[in-house]
């Protein structure tokens, strides 16, 4: 194997690289000509670009602690707003319209099986997808984790890849939709409130407020999923399930997020932090790919994404119709499903659905919740 400029073993000039792919990736995500990529889409894209040029390795020491102590660590960080009661009160008929879009995805990994075959690992790939097709990037981790497919970096690297073009063209879809004649017609017709209140910056919450940031938030916030990963991961070795930590993990930060939330409002950084560690995650994931051994899987795999997804708004918008649900809460709902709370909310704010942007981002912070759940039971069902 071709030695890197930097080695696996130099750790501050590698996390040196890592953090500031983080940062540059955090900073391209809120430019005009990159913001529609993403934060995490760059960071996976300069994290490939870096590897294969041989500037950073493959495999590190890094990465590895990144995998087994970073990514439990930032699971229930960002989970401590998932307080599913405020959602199902406030979310109004978004929450039906989430739910349709969940259905539709799933569906929609159903179809895109059927038609493309993706060998043995079939029903892990497709729950995974699931997962991130419901909830997000970290929820499709969450599953690929319980699954033991983050040991083939190989696989994970293609996925990552596979992912570029139909996640872009999602989005496309998705500000594309609405202004299709043909498709509005089928929906009651929509009055956008112009006096609703601009985007929440919280999911659950009072509106962020960076001043509000402390130590003790941070510390606390920290020693909290740091106590949830030491019971999780003593529930897995009691139960005698190998992979299972990670979902317990994720199961009790939602128990927490809904016993305390009123407390855990206050720890604001959380949110942050828990960010901060999916990024680090992503680009351990992403520096293991070898563009060499893809290929032809990543092409199968981005075919597999953009059947699903086709299916995804056919279904999305057929029984959205017959359920007499408007354009707009669908579109805010499947954003939120298919891209997580961000999107959703921007869609919403760009289009001047302002009182849709706080069911957006809380039916996004839904996903979170189940969609780890939702790919699991898909693997678990799977012929």
């Amino acid at each position: 194997m071709t030695q890197s400029l930097i080695s696996a073993q130099d750790s501050f000039a590698l996390w040196a690289v890592v953090f500031g792919v983080v940062a540059l990736s955090i900073w391209g995500g809120q430019q005009k000509y990159l913001n529609r990529l993403s934060g995490p889409v760059i960071a996976i894209c300069l994290t490939i670009a870096l590897a294969n040029a041989g500037v950073i390795p493959h495999q590190a020491p890094a990465y590895d602690f990144v995998l087994s102590f970073v990514l439990p660590l930032g699971i229930p960080l960002l989970l401590f707003r998932a307080n599913i009661r405020r959602i199902a009160a406030e979310a109004g008929p978004v929450l039906l319209a989430f739910l349709v879009a969940v259905g539709a995805t799933a569906i929609g990994a159903a179809t895109a099986a059927v038609l493309v075959s993706l060998g043995p690992e079939e029903a892990a790939i497709s729950s995974a997808i699931t997962a991130g097709y419901t909830g997000g990037g970290v929820n499709m981790m969450t599953v690929a984790e319980a699954l033991g497919m983050t040991k083939n970096k190989d696989l994970m690297a293609a996925m990552f890849i596979a992912a570029i073009v139909p996640n872009n063209l999602c989005v496309i879809a998705l500000n594309v939709i609405p202004s299709i004649p043909l498709i509005s017609r089928m929906f009651p017709e929509y009055q956008a409130n112009p006096t609703a209140p601009d985007i929440p910056a919280q999911a659950d919450g009072p509106p962020h407020d960076r001043s509000s940031f402390s130590l003790f938030s941070l510390s606390a916030a920290i020693a909290l999923s740091l106590v949830i990963c030491t019971v999780g991961f003593a529930l897995e070795s009691l139960i005698g399930i190998e992979s299972s930590g990670i979902v317990l993990i994720g199961l009790l930060a939602i128990v927490v997020a809904n016993l305390f939330p009123r407390q855990l409002r206050s720890l604001d950084v959380a949110q942050d932090i828990g960010i901060f560690c999916m990024y680090l995650f992503f680009i351990a994931i992403a520096a293991g790919s070898n563009l060499e051994k893809m290929g032809r899987f990543s092409v199968l795999l981005m075919v597999f994404m953009i059947i699903l997804l086709t299916v995804h708004f056919l279904v999305l918008l057929f029984v959205g119709s017959r359920l007499r649900l408007k354009l707009p809460e669908l579109i805010v709902a499947s954003a939120a499903c298919l891209t997580g709370p961000p999107v959703a909310a921007a869609i919403a704010g760009a289009r001047g659905w302002r009182e849709l942007i706080a069911p957006g981002v809380l039916v996004g912070v839904l996903g979170y919740a189940i969609g780890t759940f939702i790919g699991l039971t898909m693997v678990a069902l799977w012929p």
